[in-house]
C-alpha cells in the first residue's frame, strides 16, 4: 500500500471539495465536543467537587475510616440513568459518524452532497447500532484477553462500515465476516497509515486550536482510509451469504 500516494490523493480531494468535506466535518466535531461535555457532566462531578471529595477520602483513609472513604467513592459513581444517557449520546454520535462517512464516500465517488446528509445514518440506524455494539464488544473482549488480539480484532472489522455502504444488501454479520476476510494481510498496512496521522491527532488535543485541526484532519484521514479501502476491496468479487465464512471471531 502506497501511503504517501493515498495521502496525496486525499489532499487533492480536500483542495477541490473543501465545502463538501469541511462543513460537515465542522458540524460533526462540534457535536462530538458537545456530546463529550454532556457525557462528562453526567458521569463525573464538577472538578472542584471532585477535588474536595478526593481530599475527604484521603483524610478518612489516613484516619483509618475505610468505610467512610468507600461511601464517598460510591457517591462519585454515576447512577444507572446517567450511565444510560451517556451511552445513548455515544451511540447517537456513532450514527452521525456513519452519516459523515456516507458524505465522504459520496464525495469520493464524485456525487453531490450537503451537510444535512449527516443525518442519513438514521435511515439505517438499527444496523449501524448493531454493528457498533458488536465491534465494541469484540474489541473490548480482545483487549481484555490480551493487547495484541485487541488490535487484531479492531483492524479485522475496520472495513465493516465501508462494506455496509458499498453493499446495502449485506447483513451486519456479513459485513463483519467480509471485513475480516478482506483485512487479512492488510492490518499492519492500515496501522502504519493510522500512525502517519499521529501528529495530527496530537495537535487536535490542543484546546481551541484542536477544533480547527480536527476539522481538517478528520476528512483528511477518513478520505485516505476510504482510498485505502478501495485498494483493498478492488480484487474482491461480492460473495453470496451462503458462500461466506460461518465463523465470526477468527
Amino acid at each position: 500500500m502506497d501511503i504517501p500516494s493515498l495521502k496525496l490523493q486525499a489532499r487533492d480531494l480536500l483542495g477541490r471539495k473543501k465545502k463538501q468535506l469541511l462543513i460537515p466535518s465542522l458540524i460533526y466535531v462540534l457535536m462530538a465536543l458537545l456530546f463529550s461535555y454532556l457525557s462528562l457532566r453526567l458521569t463525573m462531578p464538577p472538578t472542584q467537587q471532585l477535588l474536595s471529595l478526593s481530599d475527604q477520602m484521603t483524610a478518612m483513609l489516613q484516619s483509618g475510616d475505610v468505610d467512610g472513604a468507600s461511601r464517598i467513592a460510591a457517591s462519585i459513581q454515576p447512577s444507572t440513568a446517567e450511565t444510560l444517557v451517556s451511552d445513548l449520546l455515544s451511540y447517537l454520535l456513532a450514527i452521525v459518524s456513519f452519516g459523515l462517512l456516507l458524505i465522504f464516500f459520496r464525495v469520493l465517488r464524485g456525487e453531490e452532497t450537503e451537510p444535512g446528509m449527516l443525518l442519513d445514518g438514521f435511515s439505517t440506524w438499527a444496523r449501524v447500532l448493531l454493528l457498533e455494539l458488536l465491534t465494541r464488544l469484540l474489541t473490548t473482549i480482545g483487549f481484555w484477553a490480551f493487547l495484541i488480539p485487541g488490535f487484531v480484532v479492531l483492524y479485522n472489522y475496520r472495513m465493516a462500515r465501508y462494506l455496509m455502504i458499498l453493499h446495502p444488501d449485506f447483513g451486519v454479520l456479513d459485513c463483519m465476516r467480509e471485513s475480516r476476510m478482506r483485512m487479512r494481510g492488510q492490518r499492519l498496512a492500515l496501522l502504519r497509515l493510522d500512525l502517519s496521522f499521529l501528529g495530527w491527532a496530537l495537535l487536535s488535543m490542543i484546546p481551541f486550536l484542536g477544533i480547527a485541526v480536527g476539522v481538517w484532519a478528520l476528512p483528511y484521514w477518513s478520505c485516505t482510509s476510504l482510498l485505502a479501502y478501495e485498494k483493498i476491496n478492488a480484487p474482491f468479487e461480492p460473495s453470496r451469504p451462503s458462500e461466506r465464512e460461518n465463523d465470526l471471531f477468527f
